[in-house]
């Protein structure tokens, strides 16, 4: 069914632009906080000890044909 929608509201264009599509009574969250850091990163105390090992995928395989086309023509 289409919609009616009301005034378009928009805060402010920036880092974290917020933007009101027709009547609306509350908007949650009003801020949203990002940080990004690698493995230990935000680790504190006096004596540390962490790892980062890479990933490990099953190197063998002997299957010759994972998943065959013939059939699906």
């Amino acid at each position: 069914m289409p919609a009616i929608v009301g005034p378009i509201h928009i805060d402010l264009l920036g880092g974290n632009g917020a933007a009101t599509f027709g009547d609306v009574l509350a908007i949650a969250p009003l801020a949203v906080n990002h940080s990004s850091g690698g493995a230990g990163a935000f680790n504190s105390g006096d004596f540390m000890s962490f790892t980062n090992d890479p990933n490990a995928t099953m190197l063998w395989d002997f299957s010759l044909f994972n998943q065959p086309q013939s059939f699906n023509a």
